[in-house]
């Protein structure tokens, strides 16, 4: 498996303890970058599905042709709430959608995480789990998070660490 940056071992680590400890077994990432966190977590979830909006890093995902991975482009604000129409039970969703330079894509408008979070709420499946990955970068802050947060009730968030390595972990019903 290649070895790009911004692919972190420990974060899939963290994934699998956090999908293990709720009984999860769909995973959902938005910003896939070129397909590391789906190789690496293939084997821990049933289903698999990665949302990333840019055209090369989308095609590298593909090509890869990973079981148990449904791989979508587009703007994950919109593509994730479609989605989860025609998505039954409780997932894990790593939400990772924001602009890290390199090669990544670039995004100009509404925060990118409050349309993510706002699909995901908006569904309010008891049993979801959340986690916001790099909390810091512009437009990713504590007080973002918080704001959508609490909008809905029923959903606690905590957060975890320090920037470049600060996620939030957000949940459903009882956790």
């Amino acid at each position: 498996m290649p070895e790009y940056q911004h692919e972190d071992p420990w974060k899939w680590q963290l994934l699998r303890a956090v999908g293990h400890r709720f009984g999860l077994k769909t995973f959902i990432e938005t910003g896939g970058y070129h397909g590391g966190t789906m190789e690496a977590l293939r084997g821990h979830f049933e289903r698999l599905c990665t949302i990333e909006y840019g055209d090369g890093l989308f095609e590298d995902i593909y090509r890869r042709e990973i079981p148990n991975v449904l791989c979508l482009k587009g703007d994950s604000g919109r593509v994730l709430r479609q989605f989860l129409m025609f998505l039954d039970g409780p997932a894990l969703y790593w939400l990772d959608a924001h602009p890290s330079g390199g090669d990544s894509a670039e995004f100009v408008g509404e925060s990118i995480i409050q349309r993510e979070l706002r699909a995901v709420f908006d569904r309010g499946y008891d049993g979801d789990v959340v986690m916001v990955d790099d909390i810091g970068h512009p437009g990713l802050t504590d007080d973002v998070i918080l704001g959508i947060t609490g909008l809905y009730p029923g959903w606690t968030v905590q957060f975890y660490g320090e920037f470049p390595l600060r996620f939030a972990l957000i949940v459903k019903g009882a956790g």
